[in-house]
Parts: structure tokens; C-alpha cells; sequence
């Protein structure tokens, strides 16, 4: 797509991440309860499109766990192509039944998780984003080393704005249209933090204060990531997972792309252990809210004497 990814990434913040962080705003302070979607549709349609959003809501958390197990599977083998074996690139994991122990590790590793403290986990997860935010700023400061090596731009800034340019898919839609929804894709979830909204220190001024921050915090990495990958790779020349480390390891040398493999990989494995805690609740508000109790059960048989 070229440098209009960058039209399309403005694009979805402005039609999605900002418009969906004023909703999610307005609906949890009108009612900041556990749950989130659920209470929120439960509280405006009733119970069954309650019961309804919140399931199709949750889904997607006990699924992505075996995806994020496979991205940390993805991420360890590109930190072994770092080094070298025989003169060869390193390979791990190369098998599909070490893929699944992986698999089986992140699940059992974020379930484990769930059962601390939630004080504990929060701590962990801290520590965690600020891990996270480094690597993204080093993605970044790739780009600008490879240039004052006195590299060239890997992708050419100035054509390939316009994203109606390029090939075209069924009925004459660009074919760059398909980055718009790869980038709102990577922006769902805005809502997800408040299924934990009755947790929350400082009621209303510190939901809004996290959705604004959390937004900005947001559009600023993907857009200097993005810019940095395209500066040292072409565009499309990288994966669209493990590009990150990729563009590090060319910009500043393999042991700092082997270290940011590892993040990543830690990254992806932390997010699992936030999606066990986050999207239980969705789970927990629906059983308590009554909507379990509408579930058609055999009458009992059982008496009791005086």
C-alpha cells in the first residue's frame, strides 16, 4: 500500500478508535459496572441481545488463545534465526506437536495468572507495558538509524499517497482498501478494559483520563512503528507479525532484534493472561445479572419434610 497507510491509519482513528472511545466513554460512566458490553446492551435491548453481545463478545477470548500461542511460538522461531547453526539460520519449533506445547504453556501460563491477586497481575502487566512501549519506540528509532547510516529510504515517501492508485479488487475497489481493515482490526477492544470498570481507582475522571491517554499512547506507536518499518523495509517486504524485530535487527544489529523477538514473544503471552482476566468478567456479570437463570432447567423431584 505504500505511504497511504498512513491516510488509512488516520482514517480508522478518526471513524473508529476516537468516535468508539467517546461511546465507551459516555456508556461507562452512565453505568460502570462489571461487564462492560454486556451491561451495557442488557441495561438499553434486555437480557437476550444482552446475553447475545456478551457471548459474541467473549467468544473470541478462549479462541485467541490458541492464536496467541501460535504468535508466541512465531516469535521464539524468529529469535533463533538470529543466530546461527551450521552455517544456517537457527530453527526451533518447526513442528506442529512443539507448536501445540507452546500452546498448552500459554494457555496453562495465563490461566495461572488468573488466579493471582489481581493487585499481582496488575503489577505484572505493568511492568510489562513499559517493556512494550520500548520496543515500539525502538521499532521507531530504527527508521532513523538506517537513515543516518546513510542508507535510503527502503519506501519512497513521496508517491503512493493517493490510495485509490494500485490494483484493484471486485468491482473496481482499490486493493489498499483491504489496510483499512486490517487497521481497525488491530484497534477493536477499546471497551475491553472496562469489563473491569468496578475496579477501577478514581470512578469517571480516570476512565476518561485511560481512554484518552490510552488512545494517544496508541495512534502515536502505530504510526512511528509504521514508519519505521517501511523506512528499512519495503513496503511489503515484511511479515506482517514479526516485522518489527525484522527492522531492528537490520537497523541496529541482530542482538537487538533477537531482544525484541523475546519481548514480543512476552508481549503476545501477556495479553493472554489480560484477555483470561478481562473477559471472564463478561462471563461472571451474565451469571449474576440473572441471564443464567433463564436457561430452561428439569424441575426437581426433591421434597422436603417439616
Amino acid at each position: 500500500a505504500g505511504p497511504s497507510v498512513f491516510i488509512f491509519w488516520i482514517l480508522a482513528f478518526a471513524t473508529f478508535l476516537i468516535t468508539g472511545g467517546f461511546v465507551t466513554a459516555q456508556l461507562g460512566r452512565m453505568f460502570p459496572e462489571e461487564g462492560s458490553l454486556y451491561v451495557w446492551t442488557h441495561k438499553v435491548l434486555g437480557p437476550f441481545w444482552g446475553f447475545f453481545a456478551g457471548f459474541v463478545a467473549w467468544w473470541p477470548g478462549p479462541v485467541s488463545l490458541v492464536f496467541i500461542g501460535i504468535l508466541v511460538a512465531n516469535f521464539l522461531q524468529q529469535f533463533a534465526t538470529f543466530f546461527t547453526c551450521n552455517g544456517q539460520p537457527c530453527t526451533i519449533l518447526t513442528k506442529n506437536w512443539e507448536m501445540g506445547i507452546v500452546v498448552l504453556v500459554v494457555v496453562w501460563f495465563s490461566a495461572s495468572m488468573s488466579y493471582l491477586k489481581m493487585q499481582v497481575t496488575q503489577n505484572y502487566v505493568n511492568v510489562q507495558f513499559w517493556a512494550y512501549a520500548s520496543v515500539i519506540f525502538l521499532i521507531g528509532l530504527s527508521g532513523v538509524i538506517w537513515l543516518l547510516k546513510g542508507n535510503p529510504s527502503a519506501t519512497s515517501f513521496s508517491t503512493g499517497w493517493n490510495p485509490f492508485h494500485g490494483e484493484k479488487l471486485i468491482f473496481g475497489l482499490p486493493a489498499n482498501l483491504t489496510f483499512f481493515s486490517f487497521a481497525i482490526l488491530a484497534l477493536l477492544g477499546i471497551e475491553t478494559p472496562l469489563n473491569m470498570g468496578v475496579e477501577v481507582n478514581g470512578g469517571e475522571k480516570a476512565i476518561r483520563t485511560f481512554l484518552f491517554w490510552g488512545s494517544i499512547i496508541v495512534m502515536a506507536a502505530y504510526l512511528w512503528a509504521t514508519w519505521g518499518n517501511m523506512v528499512v523495509i519495503q513496503a511489503g517486504g515484511a511479515n506482517g507479525t514479526t516485522g518489527g524485530a525484522q527492522t531492528v535487527g537490520l537497523a541496529i544489529g541482530k542482538w537487538a532484534g533477537a531482544a525484541v523477538s523475546l519481548v514480543l514473544a512476552w508481549v503476545v503471552l501477556t495479553v493472554a493472561v489480560v484477555y483470561n482476566y478481562s473477559f471472564g468478567r463478561l462471563l461472571s456479570s451474565s451469571s449474576s445479572s440473572g441471564a443464567a437463570a433463564a436457561i430452561p432447567t428439569r424441575p426437581s423431584t426433591c421434597s422436603t419434610r417439616a
